[in-house]
């Protein structure tokens, strides 16, 4: 034998799968970064439709090295929650019955920041507002157990799954996070929820009681 005891050789198994999980995953993080995270940019963030014209968005540096944790697409993402959730989370729980509103946060990262819905909750309510009174108003501002938190991710994919816009993720995924799954939603919500706002007014010329 290798002189190895039982309980030795399964804590190598452990290790082992555990870094090869690792492994796979920083592989899978890399194909998203360098094949679909490159689509997005400080110039399409500047260029993309907003919900209110007069809001500034902040620039971004393209340098890639003024970052040694994000790339320069990770860095225009973050941004993008930030941004949203500052200028909107007054508006989306100014009434709501579950906290009021909820604390200024800066988002750095694609897991822990997220896992209670409220950022993912504040950039769709800012393209889609109709999903407000249904769905955010519903949610806990401050959650303060891993149930409270998982209503909020409830809310949040059905309000997504309300307007047709559809995401293989589940409530469970965004309360115990996988940074590569919220990146990619992340990156669908940036890609697709400016498409939900009106390009203009129509409006209807008419006497009342006219044919």
């Amino acid at each position: 034998g290798t002189g190895r005891t039982r309980e030795e050789r399964d804590i190598e198994e452990e290790l082992f799968e555990a870094l090869s999980k690792q492994s796979w995953m920083n592989v899978l993080l890399q194909t998203v970064k360098t094949l679909v995270l490159s689509r997005v940019t400080p110039r399409t963030l500047k260029l993309q439709p907003r919900p209110e014209r007069t809001l500034n968005i902040p620039t971004i540096n393209p340098d890639p090295a003024a970052s040694n944790l994000y790339s320069v697409s990770e860095r225009v993402l973050l941004t993008w929650l930030n941004f949203y959730y500052e200028q909107y989370r007054r508006k989306l729980w100014e009434n709501s019955q579950r906290g009021g509103i909820p604390p200024s946060r800066w988002v750095v990262n694609f897991d822990l920041d997220l896992i209670d819905g409220l950022v993912l909750a504040s950039v769709v309510g800012a393209f889609v507002p109709f999903l407000i009174e249904e769905y955010f108003a519903q949610m806990y501002t401050y959650p303060a157990t891993p149930e409270q938190c998982l209503h909020n991710a409830l809310k949040l994919i059905n309000s997504l799954r309300a307007i047709g816009l559809e995401f293989d993720i589940q409530a469970i995924e965004v309360t115990d996070p996988n940074p590569v799954a919220l990146m990619l939603l992340v990156y669908e919500l940036y890609q697709k929820l400016p498409y939900y706002l009106p390009k203009e007014s129509v409006e209807f010329r008419g006497l009342m009681h006219s044919v």
